[in-house]
């Protein structure tokens, strides 16, 4: 907002802090919008700013997002794409038009509601001298036709007609040139910026306002199954990618659940350096449909169902023979190989090498992005969890897997000796 007048007498506040006097001439205000002409002709116009100047009336600021937005007034499902989706934003950019062609004319409340490009949360001005101060909103940008708002276009075509006639649209012009060339250096500054590899690796998983949901492998119920059941339940996931009736391996596994925890703990402390929310769960709670609200982090590959659901069909994949107990990684393009193997015999033994997968997947079954971690035994685990949350070791691998939001997977090996795992190493990759 800018004045065309010598005088500027006006201030700017948000609805949290008017007192209930205030807070009655805003509602007299709103309803003079909604009467005018510009607004009843458009239900969805009506629509959201009710809900808008009532949530914020109540102070309900969680309320006044995007998505709540979608959900509460124009029905969309909860995990609807928002960027698919811009219904709320095209309401809102008509909504800003509209309340420009309201403030047009010769009505003088001292009080204007405003909806700040950018926010969805109403900003009040107070006009503290209307006789000489006209304020002349920057007209806003053409929304997208939308079926069922007689006049949109017209109406449109009115709002930017009246302000090209107005003075202050030079200076309008001149200031947005300069935020213009401002963005412009801005943008050339952060493209050129060579990012880090850490940074390349979440990215996917950061475009979004949810909280990651860190899926790690948990005992289920009390169960003490010996080998040849769990082997028999590993199978089962792999062969009919069903989530099992009771735990994939027994209390008898040492420390399985104590690794997998850790390698969650560094997975939740690289979410947060990057101030973004996360949440942790047990395998067993989670369903489908919690994995499809959000993006993901899957831990543990044999001891985690989902693991073996949602990565079974990729190219580099867990493998497992029911009858010797052999853990592999198989690659599907030489599936008779079985050179990243760990023998039955020794899986839960301190072995001399062991196996892990790190995977990013946009998956089909979920919508959503995942990462996920998991090795042949907890050795491999702890090494790939190492790999993937140490900034050292992350400069290992190579930018070019990572960048681009491109899908990936790479294959981790680790020496044991008396328990203890070594360095992690890339023996392959593969990305598309």
């Amino acid at each position: 907002m800018k004045s065309a007048a010598g005088t500027r007498n006006h201030e700017w506040i948000s609805l949290v802090d008017c007192d209930s006097s205030l807070q009655e001439e805003i509602l007299a205000e709103s309803q003079y919008i909604l009467s005018h002409p510009s607004f009843r002709n458009s239900r969805r116009c009506v629509t959201l700013f009710k809900y808008i100047m009532e949530c914020a009336l109540k102070g309900d600021q969680e309320s006044l997002k995007e998505r709540v937005l979608g959900v509460a007034v124009f029905g969309r499902d909860p995990s609807y794409d928002s960027s698919a989706d811009p219904i709320v934003r095209i309401a809102a950019n008509e909504i800003r038009k509209r309340l420009a062609q309201c403030y047009e004319g010769e009505h003088q409340s001292r009080i204007r509601i405003h909806l700040i490009p950018g926010s969805y949360s109403p900003q009040i001005e107070i006009v503290k001298n209307e006789a000489t101060t006209r304020l002349v909103e920057t007209p806003p940008p053409h929304p997208e036709k939308i079926e069922g708002d007689e006049g949109t276009e017209a109406e449109a075509s009115s709002c930017t007609a009246t302000a090209k006639k107005t003075r202050s649209i030079f200076f309008l012009c001149i200031l947005s040139f300069g935020v213009l060339s401002a963005g412009f250096i801005t943008w050339f500054l952060i493209a050129s910026h060579r990012h880090s590899t850490q940074e390349l690796i979440w990215a996917p998983l950061l475009h979004t306002s949810e909280p990651i949901l860190i899926c790690v492998s948990d005992i289920r119920g009390g169960s003490n199954l010996d080998a040849d059941n769990w082997a028999s339940n590993v199978a089962g996931v792999l062969t009919t990618r069903r989530i099992p009736a009771t735990t994939l391996k027994g209390h008898s596994v040492p420390a399985m659940s104590v690794v997998d925890a850790i390698v969650a703990a560094r997975i939740m402390a690289a979410i947060t350096s990057q101030r973004h929310e996360a949440t942790m769960r047990g395998a067993s709670t989670v369903t489908l449909a919690d994995l499809r609200q959000s993006p993901d982090v899957v831990i543990g590959a044999f001891d985690n169902p989902w693991f073996l659901i949602l990565f079974s069909r990729l190219r580099y994949h867990v493998m497992l023979d029911p009858v010797t107990q052999d853990e592999w990684i198989e690659d599907s393009q030489n599936p008779g190989r079985r050179e990243w193997l760990e023998n039955g015999k020794t899986q839960f033994a301190d072995s001399s090498v062991d196996y892990a997968l790190i995977i990013r997947y946009r998956s089909p079954d979920t919508g959503k992005w995942t990462l996920a971690i998991g090795g042949l035994g907890k050795h491999g685990t702890a090494a790939a969890g190492e790999l993937f949350t140490s900034h050292t070791l992350l400069n290992t691998i190579p930018k070019k897997l990572v960048e681009g939001g491109n899908n990936f997977q790479i294959v981790v090996k680790t020496t044991v000796i008396n328990g203890n795992v070594g360095p992690p190493q890339i023996v392959a990759s593969y990305s598309w």
